[in-house]
């Protein structure tokens, strides 16, 4: 009877003891949830402060790749986000803005775009991709870098003929540019002159050769000044040339001063035996090119008769 006792007062004691326990852990869970849906509360408030300092969310582009400057903007680049209004600044959200533009920057993944980030460039009546043989290409040139095209002959004299062309392709030392028609027409000298102090005697004994050198980043940077001038008879062919367009950095006079500038550091390259040089080195360069084409007429003929 004592055991059964005994064994009462120990039921009583464990549910008075499951009681205090079930009220202890009531109490701390609700306080600790009162203390969370508190925090959670002032989240919210933060979030929602946050999203009202936002405000609206508007479309912007970034590119998903590096891109280096100079090159143009194409669909494939672009990947398209929201961003807030607040941060809309000069930011480019219209696709057909974009496409066909150029990069005047390098950009790196993920950089959004902005209006200052990127030119079109105005391409002129007078422009042409026009295949430019140097002597020297600089290491790691790539399409879409811009270049000068300069001149050095022997005597240390160093001009530039071509400035601030963009790349279009390297094909080894024949560098495709997109110039103008007074670019072909420096550019007419310069190789010919290249050709006749490393070619003709005694005008080889000074040498010269052509190269180019490129812009450290040519989107962001001005044109430097070209200051080489053709012969007197090609600058008289560019005064009447119809395909030459008015341009401000065109002077006759200047060019003549020029010229006298850079004849006057050079051995006299006129004269009737350097003519006649020149023009028997350019038949046979003719000749040559005119059997390469008739050969290869003769095996395009055998490949069509089966032979």
């Amino acid at each position: 009877m004592n055991k059964l006792k005994d064994l009462r007062v120990i039921l009583v004691i464990v549910l008075v003891i499951s009681w205090i326990a079930a009220g202890f852990l009531f109490y701390y869970f609700k306080t600790t949830s009162d203390a969370q849906l508190s925090n959670k509360d002032v989240e919210i408030a933060e979030l929602q402060n946050s999203l009202t300092q936002i405000g609206e969310l508007v479309p912007a582009y970034i590119v998903n790749a590096d891109v280096p400057s100079g090159k143009k903007v194409e669909e494939a680049d672009l990947q398209l986000i929201e961003v807030p209004l607040s941060m809309s600044t000069n930011l480019v959200n219209d696709i057909e803005e974009l496409i066909g533009k150029h990069y005047k920057i390098g950009l790196t993944a993920g950089t959004v775009i902005t209006s200052d980030s990127i030119y079109e460039e105005v391409i002129t009546s007078d422009m042409r991709y026009y295949d430019v043989l140097v002597d020297v290409v600089p290491i790691g040139l790539k399409p879409g870098s811009f270049v000068d095209i300069r001149i050095k002959y022997g005597t240390g004299a160093d001009f530039l003929g071509i400035a601030h062309r963009q790349v279009a392709k390297i094909n080894g030392n024949a560098i495709k540019l997109i110039v103008t028609e007074q670019d072909i027409h420096m550019f007419s000298t310069m190789s010919v002159e290249n050709y006749i102090f490393n070619e003709i005697k005694p005008f080889d004994e000074v040498g010269a050769y052509i190269y180019a050198i490129e812009y450290v980043d040519g989107g962001i940077q001005d044109k430097a000044a070209d200051y080489f001038a053709p012969s007197a008879l090609v600058q008289a062919i560019m005064q009447s040339d119809p395909n030459m367009l008015s341009r401000e950095d065109y002077s006759p006079n200047d060019l003549l001063l020029k010229r006298k500038l850079i004849e006057a550091g050079l051995p006299n390259i006129e004269g009737a035996t350097v003519t006649d040089k020149f023009r028997e080195e350019v038949q046979k360069s003719i000749k040559e090119g005119q059997k390469i084409y008739e050969k290869s007429l003769e095996e395009e003929l055998k490949k069509s008769q089966g032979k």
